[in-house]
């Protein structure tokens, strides 16, 4: 089946970006109005009009009513909250959030009228945003404009239908929906020639306002989340923070005033350092410029990236946590990762690249793509396999993502005329089996397993089969199924089922 032209798409707490995966299968980010690949993930909230992406943040500057301002709008598209980090969030938030109809909606203050937004509608102007722009790259010669979009680990499928439907209301035809550290892996990867060989990724994504990690486990062509754990109190705005302090600690040397005091004063110094930690990515000082900054003051500052460095050594320690906890999940150590895949604007720090780089020593950190468009580019290469592969009129089966592994490696021998060994490797996915070929076979074959649960004890199981009358040329498939059951299947050489077996895995003390 050919290929035709679809999007994959991300949209974050703070930024959003969409990527094309053109005919011939060719993956390219979209740039914005502004000539940016990256739109803020912003909505500025007028009587008439809501207005998107940079425009938007542009207002956060000079617009006096803050509460008229969404950010973090993803945050709130997440249905799972429960009380606690609900109420964490309407504390943060500048706008006034109410719950209405058991969901939440920012209700909006224009004077004498007010006005109610659901987190979808903040969403679907968002999507809106993005399908003008998709739009644009194909001259609107669609009648239909197909993506697939990513969205965290731990969203709940009725978290993932909001989204949905908030896309669908902005034009989409949604294909599917995906968990962002699944795509990570096909930005880097074409997939061309699924390798047998098992390949453990780490994805670690630093965003506006959280941390995450997740531990992939990769083999012939399949990608399985082993674990993913996520931080919500730390993220990129830590280190906008580390630079506000120092901008206002200097204006405090130099003038004796505290920006502190004003709100206004700190969302522009807010702004002049999000713009240095980008600068400051790529070369090795920026230029801080700041007019009016407090009380007429211009505030003027050369930054360099070694002085930027010195102040978020700090954060290492929150920022790690993610990683130690997912591999401490997935029961893995940090030597057996092989590679690292990094995504999130904050990542495009050089200190921070070196710093992941030094807890994966044995692994190759991927940072070739901007890491802000990692997630954007894999789900696009996503979209272009299911055009390749599935008949887009047809319904689309949503990816699984509920899967039974192997915990522990199941060890299976066969004692008959030519012993054989299986192994069964650890987070192997369930179903599975194998099959070894028995030739001139005159006894009985004993089958036991072993698998070990801790270093007291382990599982042990055994089966015997008397001799067969065809016994010169047999078969025997060992099957692990879903619920974890071993089954053994006897095969004369037409593959036909002489007998089947049920081995029960009993723990014994380790010897």
């Amino acid at each position: 089946m050919s290929r035709f032209t679809v999007f994959g798409i991300y949209v974050g707490n703070t930024s959003a970006s969409i990527a094309i995966c053109k005919e011939d299968g060719k993956v390219e980010v979209l740039a914005n109005a502004a000539g940016e690949r990256s739109t803020p993930a912003v909505v500025a909230v007028t009587e008439k009009e809501q207005i998107v992406g940079n425009a938007a943040k542009s207002s956060m500057i000079t617009q006096t009513n803050a509460g008229t301002i969404i950010t973090n709008n993803k945050l709130l598209m997440d249905l799972s909250l429960d009380e606690s980090d609900l109420e964490s969030i309407i504390t943060k938030n500048p706008c006034t959030i109410i719950q209405k109809s058991n969901h939440v909606a920012y209700e909006i203050n224009f004077g004498n009228k007010t006005k109610t937004f659901t987190p979808a509608m903040i969403n679907t102007s968002i999507y809106s945003l993005l399908y003008n722009i998709a739009k644009s790259a194909i001259h609107g010669e669609c009648d239909e404009i197909c993506c697939v979009l990513v969205v965290p680990t731990y969203y709940s499928a009725e978290s993932r239908q909001y989204i949905k439907q908030s896309a669908i209301e902005a034009g989409w035809k949604v294909l599917q929906i995906v968990n962002q550290p699944s795509v990570a892996p096909l930005a880097y990867h074409s997939f061309k020639e699924a390798s047998p060989e098992t390949k453990y990724i780490c994805v670690y994504r630093v965003g506006g306002v959280s941390c995450d990690a997740a531990i992939l486990r990769l083999r012939n062509g399949f990608i399985q989340i082993l674990a993913s754990e996520t931080n919500f109190d730390i993220g990129g705005h830590e280190l906008v923070s580390k630079l506000i302090q120092c901008f206002c600690e200097e204006m405090k040397r130099k003038y004796k005033v505290d920006p502190n005091e004003s709100k206004r004063s700190i969302r522009k110094l807010r702004s002049a350092a999000e713009t240095c930690i980008k600068v400051l990515s790529t070369l090795s000082s920026a230029s801080v410029s700041v007019d009016s900054l407090f009380e007429g003051i211009d505030f003027n500052y050369q930054m360099s990236r070694a002085r930027f460095e010195s102040l978020i050594p700090s954060l290492f320690g929150p920022l790690d946590a993610p990683i130690n906890d997912a591999l401490q999940s997935a029961q893995l150590q940090a030597t057996d990762i092989n590679e690292v895949i990094l995504c999130g604007e904050p990542l495009k720090t050089p200190r921070l690249q070196s710093h992941v780089k030094s807890l994966f020593p044995n692994a190759e950190v991927l940072s070739s793509i901007n890491p802000d468009e990692v997630l954007a580019r894999g789900a696009a290469r996503q979209a272009g396999f299911i055009t390749e592969f599935c008949d887009l009129h047809k319904s689309i089966p949503e990816p699984v993502t509920d899967v039974t592994f192997i915990t522990e490696p199941i060890t299976v021998q066969i004692q008959s005329s030519n012993n054989e060994e299986i192994v069964f490797e650890k987070f192997s996915s369930l179903p599975i089996s194998k099959t070894v070929h028995l030739k001139d076979n005159k006894s009985e074959i004993i089958v036991t397993a072993a698998q070990s649960c801790s270093a007291e004890s382990k599982l042990n199981g055994k089966v015997t089969i008397p001799s067969s009358k065809d016994s010169s040329d047999l078969y025997l498939d060992v099957e692990i199924n879903a619920e974890q059951a071993i089954e053994i299947h006897l095969l004369n050489k037409e593959m036909e089922e002489l007998q089947m077996y049920t081995m029960d895995l009993v723990a014994v003390p380790a010897s």
